[in-house]
């Protein structure tokens, strides 16, 4: 096994035991109307990042692609870039568990790092998101979807400095 592959089959255990009871885990696809809410995203999309603490902001870009992954999951590749230059390479995978009512994502970087967030919001769109692995973040986000554009609003504690930190995100085809 590769180190990907490995941090993903970690990130998953640990959404197993987030979310649900490993023993009544159902397929994460079984509810069409989110799969394709899910499925809207498909395709390549162009963003504008900014993050803020401590009356300082950062902005960065971004190139993110969004594939169905399998039945029950999307796959997103991002790229973070910063003057250009790549800094950052996430993948990302959404699904939605419908006997239990939640959306997750899992994200990995190329570092090994991964979080996990779910979201009990009955639609994607308008979805409110907590981190819950790791849980030290105290973040939360919002998406919200509009035809060929999205947007991202989060804030959490940076686990490093201790400080708040929020982040905007717009994103369009």
């Amino acid at each position: 096994m590769n180190k990907k592959t490995i941090t993903l089959a970690c990130a998953l255990a640990v959404l197993t035991a987030a979310v649900a009871n490993a023993a009544s885990m159902p397929a994460m696809s079984s509810n069409a109307s989110q799969m394709a809410s899910l499925r809207a995203l498909s395709g390549t999309w162009s963003c504008m990042l900014t993050f803020r603490s401590a009356g300082k902001s950062v902005s960065a870009s971004e190139s993110e692609t969004f594939a169905p992954y399998g039945t029950g999951w999307m796959h997103g590749i991002a790229t973070i870039s910063r003057s250009g230059h790549p800094v950052s390479r996430q993948d990302s995978y959404w699904g939605y568990n419908a006997r239990h009512g939640h959306w997750v994502v899992i994200t990995l970087d190329a570092s090994s790092n991964y979080q996990v967030e779910t979201s009990s919001s009955a639609s994607l769109n308008g979805s409110a998101w907590t981190v819950v692995y790791p849980g030290r973040m105290h973040a939360m986000s919002t998406l919200r979807i509009m035809g060929g554009k999205y947007t991202v609003s989060s804030s959490w504690t940076s686990p490093r400095s201790g400080k708040s930190v929020s982040s905007s995100e717009v994103c369009s085809k």
